[in-house]
């Protein structure tokens, strides 16, 4: 939590969390704060748990989700005003509406596949796919539902607006496909689909990745399968509002993932990584950077970074980089990054490759500490030492 951790003080992020939260109360109304909050933290680590997420992870996920202590501890200081005889109640009170309202209320639990659909234009439409018989029965047990065709399903779930929500993706190419007698969804069109209802989602953790949406978890199992989560990461991604396009105009930006072995050199950076954050490398994929206009070939066009995700180790974290991105430099803000993109967009740039005049803009970013503060998190270039192989 800000300004709340020291390090050294004997104290993990629970006891740390809770002294903060009760921080102005005194005597009983503290003891049941504190109480209260204990039990609700120690089951829905445990819920957590029981979703993959391992024992940190899911101790800073939860006191993620319960937001800034001091807001729980200003909340209690009006609470401690009222008569004696509905204190206790209005602890409760508190605690359901004020805290409760924001954590999922259901963990659906499902697994997924890294499949190429059958109308697959190329290697970057291969994706996570859901089993979607399986999908509707994880839905049906957090209180939701799934009706409708694989083509034209109609969604329901808790907190989520205009419930039940249809969805069309009989004209979406890759959404769905049905293979040995099993239907598949792509993750990402499901994600994409459930953003434009106004529902807040968002994602966390590696194997499993979380798919919070509103006051449900979906909790997709990978089986450690690093292309699964990459590929959802990409697709959460190409819908953010910080990679709109860079000026006004422009066409939004196409992540890409499937590159072939050929084209990706590993990258290892040393720095302050803690073990399961989840970090992302974007690099501009120069060579493609052209539209066709009455069967002419122009310069210009939409953005295109290859995209590749990783959980980091304590310590370390390893990605991909696209290999022609080189020379490169690193960026220590998002506009910046965007800013030194946009003279290539231009029809007048003449730049066919990088060099050592134009260097290929390079961003690496802590989507963990995104996903918290809902604004990218760049990793300064100072901060981490690099090198390849």
């Amino acid at each position: 939590m800000k300004g709340e951790s020291v390090k050294g003080d004997g104290m993990n992020d629970t006891e740390r969390y809770l002294r903060a939260a009760t921080r102005g109360l005194w005597g009983r109304p503290r003891r049941e704060l504190r109480a209260e909050l204990q039990g609700h933290i120690g089951a829905r680590i445990q819920e957590f748990r029981l979703g993959g997420l391992s024992e940190q992870e899911a101790e800073r996920q939860t006191l993620r989700e319960l937001g800034a202590p001091v807001q729980v501890s200003s909340g209690m200081l009006s609470v401690h005003t009222l008569p004696a005889l509905g204190k206790a109640g209005a602890l409760s009170l508190l605690l359901v509406t004020g805290l409760l309202s924001v954590l999922p209320q259901g963990l659906a639990q499902v697994s997924s596949q890294f499949l190429l659909s059958d109308n697959a234009q190329g290697p970057n439409d291969a994706a996570s796919y859901l089993d979607f018989d399986q999908l509707k029965t994880e839905v049906k047990k957090v209180g939701g539902s799934i009706t409708g065709s694989l083509e034209y399903p109609s969604l329901s779930l808790p907190g989520v607006p205009h419930s039940p929500v249809s969805f069309d993706f009989k004209n979406w190419p890759g959404s769905f496909f049905t293979r040995g007698g099993h239907h598949y969804l792509r993750a990402g069109a499901l994600i994409r689909n459930l953003d434009s209802t106004g529902a807040k989602i968002r994602l966390s953790g590696w194997n499993p990745v979380q798919i919070h949406v509103n006051q449900t978890l979906l909790s997709v199992q990978t089986g450690g399968d690093r292309r699964i989560a990459n590929s959802l990461y990409r697709d959460y991604l190409s819908y953010r509002d910080y990679l709109s396009p860079v000026a006004a105009g422009e066409l939004p930006p196409v992540l890409i993932t499937e590159l072939g072995k050929i084209d990706l050199a590993p990258i290892t950076f040393r720095g302050d990584f803690k073990a399961g954050d989840v970090y992302t490398l974007l690099v501009p994929i120069f060579k493609s950077w052209y539209t066709i206009k009455d069967g002419v070939q122009k310069p210009g066009g939409p953005i295109l970074l290859s995209l590749d995700t990783n959980a980091a180790q304590n310590g370390r974290l390893t990605l991909n980089k696209y290999i022609a991105a080189d020379p490169y430099r690193f960026y220590t803000s998002l506009d910046a990054f965007k800013a030194a993109l946009k003279p290539y967009l231009s029809p007048a740039s003449n730049v066919s490759y990088w060099d050592a005049t134009n260097p290929a803009p390079v961003l690496l970013v802590n989507l963990s500490k995104t996903y918290e503060l809902d604004i990218p998190v760049v990793v300064p270039p100072a901060s981490v030492k690099v090198s390849q192989p």
